[in-house]
């Protein structure tokens, strides 16, 4: 996988990727490159969106901008499991990796958590943004590329659930987050966005509308195959 590429070696292309996954991570890696067939269609377009969720969001509210960004912490030292020492930096003390959590939404509501990991090679290119969003910073730097993306439906038992402010989350329901890896001057960081409750109802009524039925189940209760 890309994570062992230290001082600024070739990228890996994505059938290696793949292979990494399966020797490293085997059936314990609950990351899944597909979707279930039968997941909302809407949150699908979601979930599978390349480009910037940031520009994504802002496009519901043009109206009347109402987009906002909530810093909930940034800082140096943060634990990493396995899956992600892979992807980063295998040598690299956890101490040096560089961490921040926000939330993003409009029309006062909280519709993606976002948790991203910075080895020490990149991370005063990305550090101090404060309450900008890394999005703009991804999709306008011509050096810097996803090279994967994948997907799991995460459970209150899960590490990534357990960081989502309590007021987010509060019915414990299981919700789609999606994992990007991408690539700068041979370096990795990891991006993780979870679709929080608000969004998946929004995208629920709106797929019940376009199909002029009832509320549909978003496909939340599927498990990637």
């Amino acid at each position: 996988m890309v994570g062992f590429l230290l001082r600024k070696e070739p990228t890996l292309h994505a059938n290696q990727l793949l292979i990494y996954n399966i020797i490293f991570l085997g059936n314990n890696n609950m990351w899944s490159t597909t979707l279930p067939g039968d997941i909302n269609p809407e949150l699908k377009a979601w979930l599978t969106d390349a480009g910037s969720m940031t520009k994504r969001i802002k496009k519901h509210d043009q109206d009347k901008p109402t987009f906002k960004l909530k810093l909930l912490e940034e800082d140096r030292g943060c634990p990493i499991d396995k899956d992600e020492a892979i992807f980063l930096d295998p040598y690299e003390m956890s101490e040096t990796i560089r961490y921040r959590r926000v939330t993003l939404g409009c029309f006062k509501e909280d519709w993606i958590y976002g948790h991203s990991l910075f080895p020490k090679a990149l991370a005063e290119q990305f550090a101090g943004l404060g309450d900008k969003p890394l999005g703009t910073m991804l999709f306008s730097d011509s050096k810097t590329q996803r090279i994967q993306m994948d997907f799991q439906l995460i459970d209150k038992e899960h590490s990534l659930y357990k960081q989502i402010p309590k007021s987010k989350a509060s019915n414990g329901e299981k919700l789609w987050a999606r994992r990007s890896v991408f690539s700068r001057d041979g370096y990795n960081l990891i991006v993780y966005e979870v679709f929080l409750p608000a969004l998946c109802k929004r995208l629920e009524k709106k797929a019940a509308k376009n199909n002029g039925a009832g509320p549909s189940s978003p496909g939340s209760h599927h498990t990637p195959k």
